[in-house]
């Protein structure tokens, strides 16, 4: 980030669709399930405004393939632990300030259209510390 840039800028990845096995039950591991994921990443934007050079910014099309590969191999049973290996995983491997996601698995309780787990971490492993009540 540079000096005196609240990092305000952000890219956004909405509605991702993120085949991954996941769950606590054994029904839910038989099969991939599909995640689906809102991603924002905050970086500042502008020596790619001034550029426009692709090495200059987020490459969002790279966060996605990165993104689809990690559910890929993943295997948790909880979305919580899902959410939290890979905010770690593009903290590291993206230089985006900070990160909010929103992880929805449909279908997972009954009456429900589902369950969705909103989370934010900063660089440096940060978690974000408001509480909404």
């Amino acid at each position: 980030m540079t000096p005196g840039h609240d990092s305000r800028d952000r890219i956004v990845i909405r509605n991702l669709q993120v085949p991954t096995l996941i769950g606590v039950y054994d029904f839910e591991r038989e099969a991939l399930q599909t995640l689906r994921m809102d991603l924002t990443l905050y970086t500042d934007i502008r020596a790619a405004g001034r550029s426009d050079d692709l090495a200059d910014t987020l490459n969002y099309a790279a966060i996605a393939e990165a993104v689809v590969a990690f559910g890929a191999e993943a295997r948790y049973e909880l979305l919580e632990a899902f959410a939290e290996a890979l905010c770690a995983e593009l903290l590291v491997r993206f230089t985006a300030d900070r990160l909010d996601m929103v992880l929805y698995k449909d279908g997972c309780i009954p009456g429900a259209r589902g369950a969705e787990l909103h989370l934010t971490r900063h660089r440096g492993g940060q978690a974000d510390d408001r509480t909404e009540n």
